[in-house]
Parts: structure tokens; C-alpha cells; sequence
């Protein structure tokens, strides 16, 4: 709240006084400024604008009592438009489809209780790995229905977690898993889909996010001195369509990454190969747009198919499932058994420090040295 004095050109005839004051607030029901004017007081005008808030609260206060949590789930994912990238807006989306709506039926926020709550945390550990992450989100829901006053508290905080079982396995290729996965992709994809070889082979030889890769741009390549400068990533909009970014993940992605002769080779005879798929790299076509690996049509490649090209390979060779971003995890894993300082391993992964490099992307599965371009041939 702010008093503020100001004066008016003539006097009040009825007070004989040209000096008023202005009170400032904010209206609870909206958190928009406020102002109220023509006080001859500062006493005065506190009391009135502390009475009018009072009032304001108590109204908004009993309007909200009314909403369901359907009602404020809504309200919170279209507030979370506004707050985050088009891509975790539509994870948001998802759970808010998923989980979110009827969870509690068309109970009013105020009636959800410790014990719906728990019950519901008890139902979704049962049924999901990654629960947890659910939970945050209704808890993240209660949390804005508190900051507007709809409830006062947060029955969430309050919960018993289960205790969430992690398996050990490592989300990475040991050095001799890894040197069947090359065999494998070669034998499998290298003549009979080379777009599937390329995209694997770059993806584990560089440490790429999927998204980089997709987003990768033939002038970001350069295969003379042997290097892949990283400007952008696929990401999604908030219709949940797939667009080239205009930047990667965060500033620090943004780097160079060394390629070795053999990924050269690859990349050159790929470059041949996709020019004959798109008719000369299909420059007439308003859908290509320079992009190292493409859809059929020239637009953007699915982001779905790295993983199923992949699990392909996992399935037929004997090997361990493991995601496509798991393909970053070896890279990292095999540059460390070979000495390379995990500083020089962040930069190449473009990290902040190497923090994040050592705590979550090195799997040591056991240990020589070489630059990061060239270990991973040699498998």
C-alpha cells in the first residue's frame, strides 16, 4: 500500500483545502494496481483503502471457494502458457489431460482433503515408474490455488511418499556394447537406410541432444576442418507441432563439436544419398529448409524415429535397452575411461561445468586418452 499527497488547482470550497491524498493497492481478486482518490488524510485514507481490501478479499474469497479443481487446473495451465517454452507446456498439457482432469470428480478445491490426496498418491505409484513427477504437478496446482487465495493450504505437503524403487542399470553401453552397437547399425541400416545410420552413428559419435541433431542445418557442418557448430534445436510450439528453434537448450549449448574422418566420411556420403532422396536436396520445395536429416517431404524429422531405429538395434543384437538420449550418456561414459578431464568432456556436451557431466551423464561401467573427436572410432 502507498499514500501519496497531490495537490488541486483550486480549493475545495467545501474543506477549504487543495491537498488530498491517493492510496495504491493491489485488488486481491485480480492482483491488478489499484488506486482510490480525494482523501483529505493520510489517516484516513489507510483506513479506507485497508477496509475496501478487507472487503475485496472476502468476496474473492468466497467466489473462489466455489471452483472446482478442474476449474483452477485449467486456470493454472493456461497461466503456465505464459511462463514457459511452447515444449514444457505441452508436457504440462499432457499430464493435464492425462492426470489432472478428474482426479478429484467435480470436487471444489476447498473440499479436497489430506486423505483424497493420499489416496491418489497411493494410485499413481502403483501405476506409474515416474510418479512422482505427477504429484509435483498437482502439488504445483494447490500451490497457485494458495497464492490466489482459493485455499490455504496445500494438502500435498503433507502426503506420505512412497519410497521410489530406482534400478541401477545404466543408460549407457559399456566400451564392448558399444563397439556391437557400430556393427550394428552398419550391418542393418548402413545400405538398407542410411538416413537411420547416419542419424545413430552421429548421435553416439557426438554426444548430440536428439533435438540438435534433428535441428542440424548443412551450414552448421563443417566437414573441411572437421567440426559441427551447434545454433539451434527442434523443439515444439504450443499447438504441439515440431519447429526449428531459433536457439538450443540454453546458452551454453551453444558450442562447436569436433567430428572425426570417419564421421566426416558418413556425413559426406549422407549428403549424396539425401540430394538424391530430395531431388537435389529439393530446393524447389517450400518444406526443406536446409536440414541435415529430413522427413520424407522435406520438413522435420519425427522425433520419435531415432528411438525406434534404435531399439531395433537393441532388440536384435542382444543388447540393453537404453534411450536415444542414453546414446549421450555412452558418449560421455567412454570419453571418461579414456582420461578425458570432465571440464573438456562438458564443454563438448555443453554444459555449464562439469557438475551435471560427472553427477548424471558418466555411467562408469572401467579405463587411455585421445581428443574427443576421434576416441569413439576406434571401437
Amino acid at each position: 500500500m502507498k499514500i501519496t499527497s497531490y495537490q488541486l488547482k483550486k480549493v475545495n470550497p467545501r474543506t477549504n483545502n487543495h491537498t488530498f491524498y491517493m492510496v495504491e493497492f493491489r485488488d486481491p481478486r485480480t492482483g491488478n494496481p489499484t488506486r482510490r482518490r480525494g482523501y483529505t488524510g493520510k489517516r484516513e485514507a489507510k483506513h479506507e483503502a485497508i477496509s475496501l481490501i478487507a472487503k475485496l478479499r472476502e468476496t474473492n474469497i468466497y467466489a473462489n471457494h466455489k471452483l472446482t479443481f478442474n476449474q483452477v487446473a485449467k486456470r493454472w495451465l493456461d497461466n503456465k502458457k505464459s511462463l514457459v517454452s511452447g515444449s514444457t507446456y505441452c508436457k504440462y498439457n499432457s499430464q493435464y489431460k492425462n492426470h489432472l482432469i478428474g482426479a478429484f470428480g467435480n470436487k471444489e478445491m476447498v473440499e479436497i482433503t489430506i486423505e483424497d490426496c493420499q489416496k491418489l498418491v497411493y494410485q499413481l505409484s502403483d501405476k506409474y515408474k515416474r510418479w512422482d513427477k505427477i504429484v509435483s504437478t498437482f502439488s504445483s496446482v494447490f500451490r497457485y490455488a494458495i497464492k490466489y487465495d482459493i485455499v490455504s493450504l496445500n494438502p500435498f505437503d503433507r502426503v506420505d511418499r512412497p519410497k521410489i524403487q530406482h534400478d541401477n542399470n545404466p543408460n549407457s553401453f559399456t566400451a564392448d556394447q558399444f563397439a556391437t552397437f557400430k556393427r550394428a547399425i552398419k550391418e542393418r541400416y548402413e545400405k538398407d537406410n542410411p538416413k537411420a545410420f547416419t542419424v545413430l552413428w552421429l548421435l553416439s559419435h557426438t554426444g548430440l541432444r536428439k533435438g540438435e541433431a534433428l535441428g542440424l542445418k548443412w551450414d552448421d557442418v563443417d566437414l573441411k576442418k572437421g567440426f559441427i557448430h551447434i545454433k539451434r534445436a527442434v523443439t515444439r510450439d504450443y499447438d504441439d507441432h515440431l519447429i526449428e528453434g531459433d536457439k538450443p537448450k540454453n546458452r551454453y549449448s551453444i558450442r562447436q563439436v569436433p567430428i572425426g574422418k570417419e564421421t566426416i566420411q558418413i556425413l559426406k556420403k549422407w549428403r549424396v544419398e539425401q540430394c538424391g532422396q530430395l531431388h537435389c536436396l529439393n530446393k524447389k520445395s517450400s518444406t526443406y529448409n536446409g536440414l541435415v536429416f529430413t522427413s520424407q517431404k522435406g520438413g522435420i524429422l519425427a522425433t520419435s524415429k531415432p528411438g525406434k531405429w534404435l531399439n531395433v538395434i537393441t532388440r536384435n543384437y542382444n543388447l540393453p535397452h537404453i534411450t536415444v538420449h542414453g546414446l549421450r550418456h555412452t558418449y560421455a561414459t567412454l570419453l571418461a575411461m579414456n582420461d578425458l578431464s570432465p571440464a573438456k568432456i562438458a564443454k563438448e556436451l555443453g554444459h555449464k561445468d562439469s557438475t551435471i557431466t560427472t553427477k548424471i551423464y558418466i555411467d562408469l561401467h572401467d579405463s587411455k586418452s585421445h581428443e574427443a573427436s576421434s576416441i569413439l572410432e576406434k571401437y
